[in-house]
């Protein structure tokens, strides 16, 4: 599936405006073909803090970048975030690094 993704986005509100806008694939977003490599619930603690500051370093999204999922034929391998009581999902491509570098609300 093909994603428009926002990058280094500071909070989820920034993330979600770029999903309801008609410029969406428009530069400087980045629009990846992905499939989803990993999953992880997080509580609604983690949910709030990862809302609020995207920025910052989590153990999950180290974790999932250590492992180091290869591209399927040039499809980039991301992580699929939800949590309890919310109706989405983020997908969320860290590029190697530990915090949420690429954020998108997941269409399905």
């Amino acid at each position: 599936m093909r994603i428009v993704f926002a990058r280094k986005p500071v909070t989820l509100q920034e993330v979600l405006a770029l999903a309801r806008s008609s410029k969406a694939h428009a530069a400087p977003h980045r629009c990846d073909e992905i499939y989803v490599a990993a999953e992880v619930e997080v509580n609604g603690g983690e949910w709030r803090d990862l809302s609020e500051w995207m920025l910052g370093d989590r153990s999950w999204i180290r974790d999932f970048s250590a492992r180091n999922y290869p591209a399927r034929n040039g499809v980039t391998p991301c992580l699929r975030v939800t949590t309890e009581g919310v109706d989405y999902a983020l997908l969320i491509n860290p590029s190697g690094y530990s915090y949420a570098r690429y954020v998108a609300i997941d269409p399905d």
